[in-house]
């Protein structure tokens, strides 16, 4: 549209709808401005960018975020490997210690005097609040140290290894 001012130049506008408030307003010149204010204007890119901004860290989050089975899968590797370093503590311990029970009972089992293949018991077993101070601990063969848990879920195992290595023998 076209009008002519009071010093009679001719001056372009058109009447356009506010993009921030709505409101209806004469544009005045030939770019196209789809604000009525300078107000509306900064508002509209201000509330434009403040919500891609938390587009964005929502889609982050969402991104970043680990399922459930993530999670879990997360916290058992993190337990094992707790439970590795514990072990191996328990381990290294173990070899000093077992070395000084074999020295203490001169290399022989204290059941039957047997000098081969030769294992550390404990007395009151690790489950049942047993530890490894030397006087829980004794030297025995594998057959008596079997026989001594003969009533015991571990028997059949300490059986087979038994028997693996008399063949191999």
């Amino acid at each position: 549209m076209f009008r002519y001012l009071e010093n009679g130049n001719l001056e372009f506008y058109r009447i356009v709808k506010c993009r921030a408030c709505g409101k209806m307003f004469e544009e005045k010149s030939d770019l196209s401005n789809d604000f009525c204010s300078y107000y509306c204007n900064s508002e509209w890119f201000f509330e434009k960018h403040k919500q891609s901004e938390m587009d964005k860290k929502q889609k982050e989050t969402k991104e970043k975020s680990p399922s459930k089975k993530e999670i879990e899968l997360i916290n058992s590797k993190v337990k094992r490997q707790k439970e590795r370093k514990k072990r191996n503590k328990y381990k290294r311990e173990y070899k000093i210690i077992r070395d000084d029970i074999l020295k203490r009972d001169n290399y022989m089992c204290v059941e039957c005097g047997a000098k081969n293949d030769l294992n550390i018991h404990h007395i009151v077993h690790r489950e049942n609040g047993g530890n490894n101070n030397p006087e829980n601990l004794q030297t025995l063969c594998a057959i008596c140290h079997s026989n001594k848990h003969k009533n015991e879920n571990v028997y059949k195992l300490m059986e087979k290894r038994i028997t693996q290595r008399v063949r191999a023998v």
